[in-house]
């Protein structure tokens, strides 16, 4: 049995038979996987709402999963009911026209070359370690797409492969 005392917030358990069931709980539910720990056999992986990041809702639900021994518990503290995403107005801010106009650039040019600026003065170790993020996110990515293609039905395989010219009749 794995211990509640950790999990005092979370006040929703589900549990999945397989990988497949968990991921499309989580795709459903759009939830961000944070980090992964192990630690004597027992993998907990967090994830947070995938809104949790954004200013105007902040939505603060969280996901925990633990694997111990094949078996696959998630908890969460959204009660098993759905998010509610709905914005919230933004603080009006007093800006006279001269700091509105530095403040937002719109203008993708600047934009890129900003990017391309703070990419330059860099350390090599955070690039590298950027890359990795991107390279391991994109993997995971690419994972969730084949369990979902090999889920599917062997019309609807045929159909999406030869949408992108990748199956001749």
């Amino acid at each position: 049995m794995i211990p509640d005392a950790p999990f005092r917030h979370y006040n929703y358990t589900v549990e999945f038979e397989d990988e497949i069931a968990l991921d499309l709980f989580i795709q459903e539910k759009g939830f961000r996987r944070v980090n992964e720990r192990e630690r004597n056999g027992v993998i907990k992986i967090n994830y947070v709402c995938k809104e949790f990041w954004q200013k105007d809702i902040r939505c603060t639900h969280k996901l925990s999963v633990i694997r111990k021994g094949g078996i696959l518990s998630a908890k969460t503290t959204d009660g098993g009911m759905p998010h509610d995403h709905t914005r919230r107005p933004l603080p009006l801010l007093n800006f006279d026209e001269k700091n509105r106009s530095q403040s937002t650039s719109s203008d993708p040019e600047k934009i890129e070359g900003q990017l391309h600026e703070i990419i330059r003065h860099s350390a090599p170790d955070l690039l590298a370690k950027l890359k990795d993020a991107y390279e391991r996110k994109k993997r995971e990515q690419e994972k969730i797409a084949l369990k979902l293609f090999t889920k599917m039905s062997s019309e609807k395989q045929k159909s999406i492969l030869s949408t992108y010219g990748c199956f001749d009749d």
